[in-house]
């Protein structure tokens, strides 16, 4: 899991907006994740889990809505 912390929330939604709607591409870079990527955001956080543990993609969706981006 990786938390990313962005100075004002406007920074954090350009910067969502540059992910890709399966999470594979992050502005002109292609990831081959290891496992199955959920991002969210809140505010001026986003959040990636990769992984397919519906006990922390429930958790992350009950603290931070539904994944914005990911499979």
């Amino acid at each position: 899991m990786q938390v990313f912390e962005f100075p004002s929330e406007s920074d954090a939604i350009t910067a969502n907006l540059t992910v890709s709607e399966d999470g594979t591409e992050i502005g002109t870079s292609i990831t081959r994740w290891m496992d199955t990527p959920h991002f969210y955001t809140n505010g001026k956080l986003i959040v990636l889990h990769v992984g397919q543990n519906p006990e922390i993609v429930n958790l992350l969706e009950s603290l931070l809505g539904n994944q914005f981006a990911g499979m």
